[in-house]
């Protein structure tokens, strides 16, 4: 899932990607590292459309959050 979030008064474009946890390892995610690649971000992708991917490749501050899917209580 692709999640597209304008900021900055439209200047801005915040994507949010969400894909399964075994695609990427982020066991020792920390916040203020350096930025991941962009190969890293589109490689759970390889079927999307060529003009989200183009969006997606010119990204920059490229970093992953940990989610996780919790049973309702």
């Amino acid at each position: 899932k692709i999640v597209l979030s304008p900021c900055n008064g439209g200047k801005l474009l915040s994507y949010y990607c969400f894909f399964p946890r075994e695609v990427g390892d982020y066991v020792n995610q920390a916040w203020g590292v350096e930025d991941r690649p962009v190969e890293e971000l589109l490689a759970p992708f390889p079927e999307l459309d060529e003009r989200v991917r183009a969006h997606l490749a010119i990204g920059k501050d490229i970093q992953p959050w940990r989610l996780w899917m919790q049973r309702p209580i």
